[in-house]
């Protein structure tokens, strides 16, 4: 008979690398909630997160952060993703 502990496997979950490449490519980004003019100080309400593919410069979701308080140097449509370089 096999012991629950062995049928459960190991206590410590992880991702292989495989897995770890397919999950960085659909990670969410930062994208304008709404039609954003230039100058405007970014706020939470501001912001929704999307996925995007792997060649996106928009800025990562787990980052938002850095963004919050930062003021617009562009026009953003709404989805449109937020890049550093969107950022003064």
């Amino acid at each position: 008979m096999v012991d629950a502990e062995e049928a459960l496997g190991s206590s410590v979950k992880g991702l292989s690398e495989q897995m770890k490449d397919v999950a960085n490519k659909f990670q969410r980004r930062l994208a304008a909630a709404k039609k954003l003019n230039a100058g405007k100080i970014l706020e939470l309400s501001d912001l929704i997160f999307l996925r995007f593919n792997e060649d996106s410069d928009a800025i990562f979701a787990k980052n938002i952060e850095e963004i919050i308080g930062k003021e617009l140097a562009i026009n953003v449509d709404r989805g449109k993703g937020i890049s550093h370089s969107d950022l003064r």
